[in-house]
């Protein structure tokens, strides 16, 4: 039976945006489905717990697993595109425990199946035990000749920086149009804090009555660059309404799945998409502001 040959040089180093966390419950099939949309080639990172095969020779069986052990999805591995067999890189750590867990970097063929199907382009090492205390995040790849100033903008949404810098962030993403769109698109699911508000709404409290206490809520890295894709997306209205007082909605234009929209217009140029969004636009302010639905 003819091997496949396993190629000899390093893989390039990438840069990842991160994704979502990984914890019981979370939607990692359906992130990796999402990407599939978009980039079908684009390069995923995932912690993976490896474990020995029970016939002792070569692996068994794969799958992410959270930092609380929980499983989260089931991998079939394909190691045939590295230079060291997966089997040989895990050797040590395997002759000393029945699993080891380390990341994995590759491509995810049909996010549907069980198992899912994960050509491994890179051994990258060990899940420290720093990394197992602390919340873990798929990756995704940015696209090669990303500009390193949009990747360092994306970085810099999280709550973890100032206010100040968060904004700077958004501006630049915003200012920078349909050249951050393929970095948008591979930070589509990042699970980070952006921020947190107080969901109460006070306007209606009763006079005389103490105030309800905050209850604060987390916004996501997620939702703010949804935000830039609408943004960047959705062309302002071809003329001026004769519109007064509140809008209806503050929502324009109602996207379903910014995935779908854009694999569905794959191809074409941001003012083509503009084109064929501004009937919408201007239905909406025509009606005072009642969003427009897109099929995708």
């Amino acid at each position: 039976m003819a091997v496949p040959e396993r190629h000899k040089h390093a893989a390039p180093e990438r840069f990842f945006a991160h994704g979502p966390r990984l914890e019981e419950g979370c939607a990692l099939r359906a992130w990796l489905r999402d990407g599939e949309l978009l980039e079908p080639a684009a390069i995923v990172r995932l912690p993976v717990r490896v474990s020995r095969s029970p016939r002792g020779l070569g692996l068994g069986t794969a799958e992410v697993v959270a930092p609380s052990g929980a499983r989260l999805l089931d991998l079939a591995l394909d190691d045939a595109a590295l230079g060291i067999a997966l089997a040989d890189h895990l050797r040590p750590a395997l002759a000393e425990a029945p699993a080891a867990k380390v990341w994995l970097e590759g491509l995810v063929r049909d996010a549907e199946v069980e198992p899912v199907r994960f050509a491994v382009r890179r051994y990258v090492g060990p899940v420290s035990v720093a990394e197992r205390e602390e919340s873990l995040y798929a990756g995704r790849a940015y696209p090669e000749g990303t500009s390193p100033h949009l990747i360092t903008a994306i970085e810099e949404l999280a709550l973890s920086v100032s206010l100040e810098r968060r904004r700077a962030a958004r501006e630049e993403l915003r200012a920078a149009g349909e050249r951050a769109l393929p970095a948008l698109f591979a930070a589509l699911g990042d699970e980070r804090a952006h921020a947190r508000r107080d969901s109460v709404n006070r306007q209606n409290a009763f006079v005389g009555h103490a105030p309800p206490p905050p209850q604060w809520i987390e916004v996501r890295v997620s939702a703010v660059i949804e935000d830039l894709l609408a943004a960047i997306a959705i062309p302002a209205p071809s003329r001026a309404f004769d519109h007064r007082g509140k809008v209806l909605s503050t929502q324009v234009l109602s996207i379903p799945s910014w995935p779908r929209f854009f694999a569905a217009r794959r191809g074409r140029s941001l003012a083509e998409v503009h084109a064929e969004l501004q009937p919408l636009v201007d239905r909406y302010w025509e009606l005072g502001g009642v969003p427009q639905r897109v099929e995708s």
